[in-house]
């Protein structure tokens, strides 16, 4: 059985300024009434109405209009008796927590007694509601509609935020560059697995037990020209320096990063993104050589090309 109470101006001239109404204003509440006393139900929508619900309710009497009814529709909120003919409130919540489905339950019975209020509310029900005193259940109702769509927003923003952890996550510790954080004297502060790779370390733990200045850069002077930036104006801006692999092999690498700051605002050591440039350099002076040599044969040609044309006047003298 349906019944629907909607205050019609509500629904019919909707604007932006609804939008900071409750959630229960905003739009149709669906309410899953579990009662035998349909003059009861007539008041519980009364009420309602009065608080200017729109709201649309199914009744149902017996536990298996209640699952199937559960397992077709989604409901805002649970309101039910303590008993139903043969089976009680309790049995009811106990079905809806088995559905696993975020509903908030609210029983509305009479008498309200503390004992049965306790036994309900350690069960997971939301709030209780004496019959004789309805005009509390527009706002039992409105709390629990609040709760239940604050909690969802939250698991959607965790949600989100777990997402963006994975996504950062999987693009510091999967990239093609090497990352790290080293602090003024060189101190590895967190590196990836790029790096550790790069450098042909072991472990990020076994990378940061070495330091950068003194173990990874090879020459004094690069060492200055990466350091002494940084102390200054706190940035690097793409920086060749030639680093040693853990196996003592030489690679050329490409710094550039900047100052980033602990939660109290004072420096915190400096993010750098490292590119291996060792084959790429390798590439280049080939190039520059082939080239070289281009240059050279062309002008070998052009000589070879005077040389026969003086040749050629000779002979024909």
């Amino acid at each position: 059985m349906q019944f629907i109470a909607q205050k019609e101006t509500q629904q019919d001239h909707a604007g932006p300024a609804q939008q900071n109404l409750p959630a229960h204003r905003r739009r149709m509440i669906r309410a899953l009434i579990v009662d035998d006393d349909l003059a009861d139900v007539e008041l519980y929508l009364q009420e309602l109405k009065k608080a200017q619900f729109a709201i649309s309710a199914d009744v149902v009497k017996t536990r298996a209009d209640f699952v199937e009814r559960l397992q077709k529709q989604r409901y805002d909120v649970v309101l039910a008796d303590t008993a139903v003919g043969e089976w009680t409130g309790l049995q009811a919540l106990a079905l809806l927590q088995e559905q696993e489905q975020e509903i908030p339950f609210i029983l509305v019975t009479k008498p309200l007694e503390t004992e049965l209020v306790d036994e309900f509310m350690r069960n997971g029900a939301s709030d209780c509601v004496d019959k004789t005193r309805l005009v509390r259940l527009p706002l039992a109702v409105a709390v629990a509609v609040e709760r239940t769509t604050l909690r969802g927003e939250q698991d959607r923003v965790e949600k989100a935020l777990r997402h963006s952890e994975a996504h950062y996550r999987a693009l510091v510790e999967n990239p093609t560059y090497g990352i790290c954080r080293f602090d003024v004297d060189g101190k590895f502060l967190e590196v990836n697995e790029a790096l550790v790779t790069m450098l042909g370390y072991g472990s990020k733990e076994d990378l940061k037990a070495a330091n950068l200045a003194n173990d990874i850069i090879r020459d004094p002077i690069e060492r200055a020209q990466l350091f002494e930036p940084y102390r200054q104006s706190g940035h690097i801006d793409l920086i060749e320096v030639e680093c040693k692999r853990k196996d003592g092999t030489p690679m050329k690498v490409r710094l550039s990063g900047r100052q980033v700051g602990s939660d109290k605002g004072a420096p915190d050591g400096c993010e750098v993104i490292v590119e291996d440039v060792t084959e790429r350099i390798a590439l280049e002076k080939q190039l520059v050589q082939a080239q070289k040599f281009e240059a050279i044969g062309q002008l070998a040609g052009r000589m070879a090309h005077d040389f026969n044309n003086v040749i050629g006047t000779m002979i024909g003298w």
